[in-house]
């Protein structure tokens, strides 16, 4: 399983429908979230760093204003990314695959993002055969 994916939902054809771009990229986007979150140390670390470089300006904001302000740049330099556990990983998947089955997963013409909820359903259900597969090597 090459770099993370979910088996059978990261590919066009095989539970959703292609050609829907406008709606793949924020799916696949939501996934990698539900699979990786940010290494807690490593952004504490971060935030002090932002916070110390200029205690006049950032000194008084809360660490989610200053998580805000962050640039993808820095976040990908200084914050590993860990692997979220298996459970976490599968409640987060299913809660986006509800949302993309909805109203989330429709583009401006209505055509959905999935061909069917029964073949995302079907897919999801191969693929978190996986999720423990997925924690390592993270």
């Amino acid at each position: 399983m090459a770099g993370g994916s979910l088996p059978g939902l990261d590919r066009p054809g095989h539970g959703h429908s292609v050609g829907h771009p406008s709606l793949v990229a924020p799916f696949m986007s939501a996934l990698a979230g539900a699979v990786l979150a940010y290494n807690q140390q490593d952004m504490t670390s971060l935030i002090r760093a932002v916070r110390q470089s200029n205690e006049t300006l950032y000194g008084v904001l809360l660490d989610d204003h200053i998580m805000s302000l962050l640039k993808r740049h820095q976040l990908k330099q200084y914050v590993r990314r860990v692997t979220r556990g298996v459970e976490e990983t599968a409640k987060a998947v299913e809660q986006i695959l509800k949302e993309f089955k909805g109203p989330a997963g429709l583009d401006i013409d209505g055509i959905p993002l999935f061909k069917s909820p029964e073949a995302a359903d079907s897919h999801w259900c191969t693929a978190s055969k996986h999720l423990s597969c997925m924690q390592v090597g993270f």
